[in-house]
């Protein structure tokens, strides 16, 4: 048998339960007798009911003041037998005056059961039962009625029925009862780990609610911002990060988006932050509110200029060395043709050729110079919103005027607009570089196919411009160096139109991709984030 903690608590209901079952009879028996005064000073039952009330009330207080003092469960239990059994001989009493085993009272030994089994469970309820059937069988016989087993039977299988139906009960209340406590202790354990894990965490966490007010804010947060949780909560996101607002209206409310990195200012400091945005959902699923977490990137972003300074740097000398390089012949040749055009014995004929030479020369220091300063001086990146597939049009429409476009022939296919964050005149010049690569890789009479498309990723819609020629292809150990600094195939070429469109479409947020194979041709691809709205 299993004793709760509650068992006190229980032992008090029952005293209640007591007190009032014998005041209400001792009530009613006074309202019905009113008009006998006599008899209900005299009547033998009404003196058998006061004095049982007395009892009653004396008992109920004693068992009171020892509920106030024990505090073994042993003794608890005692006590819960013993007022029990005193409950039988109440019911016993009532039963004996009221007509014994004919008498409408029997009904009181049930509720005893009833008590047993919601207090002592099962052994308790037939324990009770089992007294309870002692006593009703005493007063039958002491009362002198005749034996009717069949009554006796009747109550015997009514108690013991009672309180196997009364324990079964109880026991399922105190199993469940006992789950719920395990299930509100489980759930309070989960959500002090989770307040501990969301407390303990480096990273700043907001939850919004539909309409962007801020229903949560973590102490990293607090932390970072130097404002208290009970500040903002209810203030409008965008009030205490100002920067937010762009990154919520680019992001769709059911997406999971990462890494969206905005300057803010916090703590009166200009900062990366790093916003990551998810939906929050109540569990029946359905959106109430979105997550925010974000993270000081500062250091990281630092980090990354100074690498990337480090690496122009180092590109930067290795450039130097390259155009040393190639400028010393153009160079010696300007500078033998000079020393022949110097002396007085050439004819006209060799000076105008000796005069071709130079100029020939002087161009090529010139375009050297020229792609040089385009990939080495860094540019501000100004840019507007301008469709993809405009600025590619426009430039094939300039390009198909160039001798090179004679013998061939663009395709376009560009059907709907993609819209991006570009300078137009820097991006024709990528496209403008890659028609030209196209047409040159074509020897023979060819079409260049021109499309223009989006791609979705998870976080991110990309506008895709591809540029495919019909040529010979490029071989892979070629194709991984492409868009590396002064790497060509070409005879008179720099090498530095290729990684000057990359660097422009670096620019932008975007990448380039090449896909070749040999005796297909080649596709270039310009991929750029899509301009937000789109």
């Amino acid at each position: 048998m299993v004793i709760e903690g509650s068992l006190p608590k229980k032992l008090k209901w029952l005293t209640l339960f007591r007190v009032v079952t014998i005041s209400f009879l001792f009530g009613a028996t006074v309202l019905l007798n009113l008009d006998d005064s006599v008899a209900l000073i005299r009547d033998r039952e009404n003196r058998v009911l006061y004095f049982c009330t007395v009892i009653a009330y004396a008992a109920s207080l004693i068992y009171l003041i020892l509920l106030r003092r024990l505090r073994s469960r042993a003794a608890l239990v005692a006590l819960t037998y013993v007022q029990l059994m005193g409950d039988v001989g109440l019911a016993g009493a009532f039963v004996a005056i009221t007509g014994g085993s004919a008498s409408v009272f029997t009904f009181f030994f049930s509720l005893t059961i009833i008590n047993a089994a919601i207090i002592l469970y099962r052994r308790g309820a037939f324990t009770i039962a089992a007294a309870a059937t002692v006593t009703f069988l005493v007063i039958t016989f002491v009362s002198g009625d005749s034996l009717r087993w069949n009554e006796v039977i009747v109550n015997l299988l009514a108690f013991f029925s009672i309180a196997g139906l009364a324990s079964y009960l109880a026991e399922q209340v105190r199993r469940t009862d006992q789950e719920h406590r395990e299930t509100i202790g489980s759930l309070e354990d989960l959500r002090a780990r989770h307040e501990h894990i969301v407390a303990s965490i480096g990273t700043g966490l907001v939850t919004i609610t539909n309409t962007n007010r801020i229903s949560f804010f973590n102490a990293a947060a607090e932390d970072m911002t130097g404002l208290r949780e009970s500040e903002v909560i209810g203030v409008p996101v965008d009030r205490v990060f100002p920067s937010v607002s762009p990154v919520l209206s680019v992001v769709n409310p059911d997406d999971y988006t990462v890494g969206k990195i905005v300057r803010e200012t916090l703590k009166n400091r200009a900062l990366y932050v790093q916003w990551s945005v998810s939906p929050l959902r109540d569990a029946g699923g359905a959106q109430i509110g979105r997550i925010l977490s974000f993270e000081d990137v500062t250091h990281v972003m630092d980090m990354q200029e100074k690498m990337r300074r480090s690496e122009q740097l180092a590109v930067i000398g290795n450039m130097s060395a390259r155009i040393a390089h190639e400028i010393r012949n153009p160079l010696a040749s300007i500078s033998g043709c000079v020393e022949l055009m110097k002396r007085p014995t050439h004819d006209p004929e060799t000076g105008q050729r000796l005069m071709t030479i130079v100029l020939r020369e002087i161009d090529t220091l010139n375009r050297w110079i020229t792609d040089f300063l385009d990939f080495a001086r860094p540019k501000g990146v100004e840019t507007r919103k301008v469709d993809m597939g405009r600025v590619l049009q426009d430039t094939i429409d300039a390009f198909q005027l160039d001798p090179l476009m004679e013998s061939h022939r663009a395709v376009v296919n560009a059907p709907i607009q993609c819209f991006v964050h570009a300078d137009p005149m820097r991006l024709k010049q990528v496209f403008w570089n890659l028609l030209k690569n196209a047409s040159q890789a074509m020897p023979s009479p060819g079409i260049i196919h021109v499309s223009v498309g989006i791609r979705e990723t998870a976080n991110q819609r990309w506008a895709i411009a591809e540029i495919a020629d019909e040529g010979e292809g490029i071989p892979d150990d070629i194709a991984d160096k492409v868009f590396e600094p002064f790497f060509t195939t070409k005879e008179r070429g720099t090498g530095l139109g290729l990684p000057t469109c990359y660097r422009i479409v670096q620019e932008y947020g975007g990448i380039m991709e090449l896909e070749s194979a040999v005796g297909r041709g080649s596709t270039f691809r310009v991929v750029l984030p899509l301009a937000g709205g789109e």
